[in-house]
């Protein structure tokens, strides 16, 4: 299917920018429901549910690397057939970054709410493939997505658990990131998910580039300590150990230094 011709545009006319189609959803949903063509009703009953939670994936057509441009909803299909396929981590790789890039362009053309839908639908997805992912690319993805997309609480969980199972976590890189999402989603994200996250950093290669002091002042002040003193406390102990030594700590109780 040729996304120039049915937006009545000539092939490349669009250059490298996403764009919007040149018809509504609703209008189109209503000739398709009273055409009485058994095809229409095959296609929309197939597309209901993205229509329902992400319509603008339909009209909004975004350009990948390659030149061309697909639509939203085709970049995510895309995605969900490869991974069920056993692609090489090339091509895997590959359709995360499209999904990715259609993401960014729906933000880039203030479609939040569609942004937010499809980061957690892409980080949700990428959560089964994190582990045979390069830890250099899920940084990437998540590090392209916390600048440029609407990441939710949801999205975030997902992105930590990514960047921990694929040993991103266990590098500076990696580890800045999950930090970032952690501090700033901390009341919200899944205790096992924590710790997971949490192992990864104090374990990694370069833990004295992680501040995991300020780290567990932020978990505190969330009042996720209870929970982690429960869940690992092996892990839990030496982490709020740090916390005294963090001069947030300090500024915020002045007498407990």
């Amino acid at each position: 299917m040729d996304a120039y011709w049915m937006n009545g545009l000539e092939h490349g006319a669009s250059s490298d920018l996403p764009f919007g189609a040149i018809f509504e959803v609703p209008p189109a949903l209503r000739s398709m429901q009273i055409s009485n063509h058994l095809s229409d009703d095959a296609l929309l009953h197939a597309l209901e549910p993205l229509i329902r939670r992400i319509p603008a994936a339909l009209t909004q057509f975004t350009a990948p690397e390659d030149g061309r441009h697909s639509s939203v909803a085709h970049s995510l299909t895309r995605m969900w057939l490869a991974i069920s396929q056993s692609p090489s981590p090339e091509d895997l790789v590959a359709v995360y970054k499209t999904a990715s890039e259609a993401a960014t362009d729906l933000a880039r053309s203030k479609l939040l709410t569609a942004n937010a839908d499809v980061t957690e639908l892409l980080l949700g997805t990428m959560r089964a493939d994190a582990y045979r992912l390069p830890a250099e690319e899920v940084c990437g993805i998540i590090h392209q997505l916390i600048d440029e997309a609407v990441v939710t609480p949801v999205a975030a969980a997902s992105a930590i658990y990514c960047l921990a199972t694929s040993q991103a976590a266990h590098d500076g890189y990696g580890a800045s990131l999950a930090t970032t999402l952690i501090q700033k989603h901390a009341d919200s994200i899944d205790g096992r998910i924590l710790v997971l996250a949490l192992r990864a950093m104090a374990g990694g290669d370069e833990p004295a580039r992680v501040d995991l002091a300020g780290l567990a002042v932020t978990l505190i002040e969330a009042g996720r300590r209870p929970e982690l003193e429960h869940a690992a406390p092996d892990l839990a102990e030496p982490l709020f150990a740090l916390s005294t030594t963090s001069p947030r700590l300090r500024r915020n109780n002045p007498g407990s230094s």
